[in-house]
Protein backbone atom coordinates (compact mmCIF):
# COMPACT_ATOMS: atom_id res chain seq x y z
CA UNK A 1 0.00 0.00 0.00
CA UNK A 2 2.82 2.41 0.88
CA UNK A 3 4.93 2.38 -1.56
CA UNK A 4 7.81 5.35 -0.75
CA UNK A 5 11.45 3.63 0.72
CA UNK A 6 11.58 3.13 4.25
CA UNK A 7 15.27 4.36 5.41
CA UNK A 8 16.94 1.30 7.41
CA UNK A 9 17.88 1.70 10.68
CA UNK A 10 16.81 0.58 14.25
CA UNK A 11 14.86 4.07 14.69
CA UNK A 12 12.77 3.22 12.51
CA UNK A 13 11.31 -0.24 13.94
CA UNK A 14 8.54 1.32 15.58
CA UNK A 15 7.34 3.36 12.35
CA UNK A 16 7.59 0.31 10.36
CA UNK A 17 5.02 -1.92 12.50
CA UNK A 18 3.00 0.88 12.98
CA UNK A 19 2.60 1.73 9.39
CA UNK A 20 2.02 -2.26 9.08
CA UNK A 21 -0.67 -1.93 11.10
CA UNK A 22 -1.64 1.53 9.49
CA UNK A 23 -1.74 -0.15 6.25
CA UNK A 24 -3.94 -3.95 7.62
CA UNK A 25 -6.57 -1.59 9.27
CA UNK A 26 -7.34 0.75 7.12
CA UNK A 27 -8.88 -1.04 4.37
CA UNK A 28 -11.21 -2.02 7.36
CA UNK A 29 -11.87 1.59 8.28
CA UNK A 30 -12.70 2.93 4.86
CA UNK A 31 -15.39 -0.27 3.95
CA UNK A 32 -16.65 0.25 7.11
CA UNK A 33 -16.97 4.37 6.84
CA UNK A 34 -18.11 3.63 3.07
CA UNK A 35 -20.64 0.99 4.56
CA UNK A 36 -19.03 -1.80 2.57
CA UNK A 37 -18.28 -3.93 5.66
CA UNK A 38 -19.75 -6.10 8.02
CA UNK A 39 -18.71 -4.07 11.24
CA UNK A 40 -21.36 -2.43 13.19
CA UNK A 41 -20.85 1.25 14.12
CA UNK A 42 -21.97 2.74 17.26
CA UNK A 43 -22.82 6.32 17.83
CA UNK A 44 -22.05 7.81 21.30
CA UNK A 45 -23.30 11.11 22.18
CA UNK A 46 -20.01 12.87 23.69
CA UNK A 47 -21.45 16.35 24.29
CA UNK A 48 -24.42 15.55 26.52
CA UNK A 49 -23.11 12.58 28.54
CA UNK A 50 -19.75 12.57 30.77
CA UNK A 51 -17.29 10.22 30.04
CA UNK A 52 -18.07 7.77 32.57
CA UNK A 53 -21.47 7.43 31.17
CA UNK A 54 -20.29 6.93 27.44
CA UNK A 55 -18.04 4.39 28.95
CA UNK A 56 -20.41 2.29 30.50
CA UNK A 57 -22.98 2.65 27.29
CA UNK A 58 -19.97 1.65 25.42
CA UNK A 59 -19.24 -1.15 27.03
CA UNK A 60 -23.09 -2.47 27.43
CA UNK A 61 -23.21 -2.33 23.31
CA UNK A 62 -19.56 -4.17 23.12
CA UNK A 63 -21.24 -6.80 25.95
CA UNK A 64 -24.47 -6.98 24.41
CA UNK A 65 -22.81 -7.51 20.90
CA UNK A 66 -20.81 -10.52 22.04
CA UNK A 67 -23.24 -12.05 24.27
CA UNK A 68 -25.30 -12.19 20.73
CA UNK A 69 -22.55 -13.49 19.29
CA UNK A 70 -21.60 -16.41 21.69
CA UNK A 71 -25.48 -17.47 21.68
CA UNK A 72 -25.46 -17.39 17.90
CA UNK A 73 -21.90 -19.59 18.13
CA UNK A 74 -23.40 -21.88 20.66
CA UNK A 75 -26.64 -22.75 18.52
CA UNK A 76 -25.62 -22.65 14.72
CA UNK A 77 -21.55 -24.82 15.67
CA UNK A 78 -22.59 -26.46 18.65
CA UNK A 79 -25.50 -28.28 18.04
Amino acid sequence: MYSQKIPEGPEMDEYKEKRKAYDQDFPNVLATISGGSSIEVTQLDIEENKIEDLMEEATATIERKSTADVFISYFVYDN
